[in-house]
């Protein structure tokens, strides 16, 4: 039975504003319409793996929010560490000095006797220049500078512990602009000792390397000289010696030399021609001597035998015996084609070589006949002396032919010793003149070498000093003063940084999404934050009280809505408000709650399960005892501990005086008892329970509410713990109905109000 009591008679809460029926009735009409409050499953016990969000890195838009969240931690901090860095810049960099030198490197070179310069490759300038940079660096020319006792002992050479690698690393060497002035630098706090450092490498440099091309340049001229004039006694003695050869040859050059050569080439050519015809004639004449011998033996053995004389005689005929000559030859051939043919009488060839053949027969016979009887008369008038006679004639002309003979091959032997002897003197003479025409060269090569370093020798240098280093008379201030500003900026930055990142660590809660995306908790609604700046504009725009108490109403009206319309068609009288640590808001979103469903015409019990640190019965001004502990352990009545409230249709179970036998009682089937009364006497009733990582309390009045609801306090709650309450929660079975995100900033709620978010079209 609920405690006597009116309507009238109870006073109502500060934070409501008598809100009717007929504005939840307009929640709920819009939730019917347009489906707009999310689906409230429970968040799955057990997911695979842990959230991402979790373990996520940072990334800018959340350094920025969390930026925002402490900006005014941020910015003390930041000024200050930007403070130190100023003042330690300021004494550890102290004024830098520059002090520098500079050179001509002429990108032409001046001739001595030219009108103009004479421009080079600028590919091959560049590399000169390179080249200058490479040489003053050099450990040669700096340690020539630093073998002089002046700069040795300088305080800045003598502080380092190698002075040439101090000189190599601190060198500064460029062309400004591209141009042809070399520019040597050295920075520091000491510009007089500096100057004095740089001057003396640059002399150190014009010593050893500028001065030293010239002494190499005179050196290479005597050189050069000196190899022209051997140059020059060779080609005196092969001239000499090539006059020796050609009048040896009877020639005043090589061109007679060789048409000489030519024409000894020729007669022994007609000589050999010669010796071939002899060669003939003697064939020839034994022959003929062959043919007499035979002749003087038939006429001495058979005086009849005219026909071989009268045909001995036809031979003397010059056209009988060129045609027996021919007929012989023929006869030959075809003799050689039968041979080698396989069908000769087919072949063209020999077809018209017998042709030939029969001819010349048939020329032959008509011969014989018109002088055959001359021949006969004159063969049987000859007598076997007249041929004894022909016998000796023959002989002595083959003597002579002999002797001719024999004084052509002496002839051709002499012409052959004379062609060799020529050829042998022609090789070495124009061996000789070859040598003179690589000396006449060589001679022209290196006079015009000794001009163009004659020249080089006449010229100015191509680097030299156009101004020596000087202290300068002021520092680097204004690099000092943006040095010591950029170290300020810095320290800024790096204070920022530090404190976004330490409050990203924490991995607070900072937007709706970070639940339903990042935990998959489902937001069931939010809560206005009660302080009148809106956020970090509020330094200078303030929300009005009565709007913000306005705004807190809406908010929690909605969460009712969500509560008494559940999509997932459970039945839900008993809701326990919790949240994952202290001070995030749980009593506010209950007591609201409570005051809501009151408000909606619900009756409704606001209890107190916050055992160790109760709160709730302060709101309404009432008194600690009796409460809920009490009914634990039977010293009250649970009709006496429930009292009504100053909100219409609201009653409240305080907590009472906690002690361990309440702790227990509250985990045995009493507890179980005590919330079954209470779901048959209220519509709703609402717990307001301890924070689920502080004490096992809130799991064990969890087993008898229907649905769980998270409060998180944005800018408060952290992500981790929100997951772990969750996961202790869903762990003995208390389903996650979603959570109330409070502490959203005014101007956020009200864009929630005035641009409500349309369903998608379907």
């Amino acid at each position: 039975m609920l405690p006597p009591g009116t309507d009238e008679s109870r006073p109502k809460l500060t934070l409501e504003h008598g809100t009717t029926a007929a504005h939840d009735a307009h929640h709920e009409l819009v939730v019917r319409q347009t489906g707009a409050w999310p689906a409230l499953p429970s968040v799955p016990s057990g997911a695979i793996g842990r959230p991402e969000i979790l373990s996520a890195d940072p990334d800018p838009v959340e350094l920025l929010k969390c930026l925002r969240r402490r900006w005014l931690l941020a910015t003390v901090i930041g000024l200050v560490v930007s403070a130190l860095f100023v003042v330690a810049a300021f004494f550890f960099l102290p004024m830098q000095y520059e002090v520098e030198a500079l050179l001509r490197v002429a990108r032409v070179e001046g001739a001595a006797f030219q009108s103009g310069p004479v421009y080079r490759d600028p590919q091959a300038f560049d590399t000169y220049r390179r080249t200058q940079l490479t040489l003053m660096r050099s450990t040669s020319v700096l340690a020539s500078a630093l073998r002089d006792e002046a700069i040795n002992q300088l305080p800045v050479v003598r502080e380092q512990p190698d002075a040439v690698s101090w000189l190599e690393k601190e060198l500064l060497l460029d062309y400004p602009g591209d141009s042809e002035v070399l520019r040597v630098r050295l920075k520091g706090t000491r510009p007089e000792q500096l100057a004095k450092v740089v001057n003396a490498v640059v002399n150190a440099y014009l010593k050893e390397i500028v001065q030293e091309e010239r002494k190499n340049l005179l050196r290479d001229y005597d050189l050069l000289k000196e190899k022209l004039v051997k140059v020059k006694e060779r080609f005196r003695d092969t001239s000499r010696r090539y006059l020796q050869i050609a009048e040896q040859m009877g020639s005043s050059d090589l061109e007679s030399a060789r048409v000489k050569q030519r024409m000894m080439f020729t007669q022994l050519s007609d000589a050999q021609t010669a010796l071939r015809q002899l060669h003939s004639r003697l064939m020839e004449s034994r022959i003929a001597l062959l043919d007499l011998q035979a002749e003087l033996e038939r006429v001495k053995n058979d005086p009849g035998g005219l026909d071989y004389l009268i045909e001995a005689e036809l031979l003397k005929d010059p056209v009988y015996a060129e045609k027996h000559r021919q007929l012989a030859v023929v006869e030959t051939t075809l003799t050689q084609r039968a041979e080698v043919l396989r069908d000769p009488e087919n072949s063209p060839t020999y077809r018209q070589l017998k042709s030939y053949r029969d001819q010349l027969r048939e020329e032959m016979d008509e011969i014989k006949k018109e002088k055959m009887p001359v021949l006969r008369q004159l063969v049987l008038g000859d007598s076997v002396a007249g041929v004894e006679a022909k016998i000796r004639a023959k002989q002595k002309e083959q003597q002579l032919i002999q002797e001719n003979i024999e004084q052509t091959v002496q002839g051709i032997a002499t012409l052959r010793s004379e062609i060799g002897q020529l050829g042998h003197t022609s090789a070495d003479l124009e061996a000789r003149a070859a040598d003179l025409e690589q000396l006449r060269r060589k001679s022209a090569d290196l006079s015009q070498r000794l001009d163009k370093l004659e020249l080089e020798l006449q010229k100015d240098a191509r680097v030299r000093l156009i101004q020596e280093a000087a202290p300068p008379e002021s520092g680097e201030v204004l690099k000092r003063y943006f040095l010591i500003a950029f170290a300020g900026m810095c320290g800024l930055g790096i204070a920022l940084f530090g404190v976004s990142y330490w409050e990203f660590r924490a991995r607070r809660i900072n937007s709706s999404e970070q639940l339903t995306e990042g935990l998959g908790i489902p937001v069931v609604g939010t809560l206005p934050s009660l302080d009148t700046r809106a956020g970090l504009g509020g330094l200078v725009q303030r929300v009005p009280k009565d709007v913000l108490e306005g705004l807190l109403t809406e908010s929690i009206d909605s969460i009712r809505t969500t509560l008494l319309h559940n999509p997932n068609g459970r039945s839900l009288k008993v809701v326990m408000v919790t949240s994952p640590g202290d001070q995030e808001g749980k009593t506010t979103v209950a007591t609201q709650l409570a005051i809501s469903l009151a408000r909606g015409g619900r009756r409704t019990l606001l209890v107190d399960a916050d055992l160790r640190s109760p709160s709730a019965h302060a709101l309404f001004e009432l008194s600690l005892e009796d409460g809920l502990c009490e009914v634990l352990r039977g010293t009250a009545e649970l009709d006496y501990a429930i009292r009504p409230t100053r909100a219409v249709g609201l009653w409240l179970l305080s907590a009472g005086r906690w002690d361990q036998e309440a702790l227990h009682e509250l985990n045995k089937d009493t507890a179980r008892d005590i919330f079954d009364k209470l779901r048959a006497q209220f519509d709703f009733v609402v717990i307001d329970s301890a924070p689920v990582l502080s004490v096992a309390d809130t799991l064990m009045v969890g087993r008898h509410a229907d649905a769980a609801v998270l409060s998180i306090l944005q800018g408060t709650s952290r992500v981790p713990q929100v997951y772990e309450a969750t996961q202790r929660l869903e762990s003995v079975g208390i389903p996650v109905l979603g959570a109330v995100v409070g502490g959203v900033t005014a101007k956020a709620s009200l864009r929630r109000i005035y641009e409500p978010e349309l369903p998608a079209s379907a």
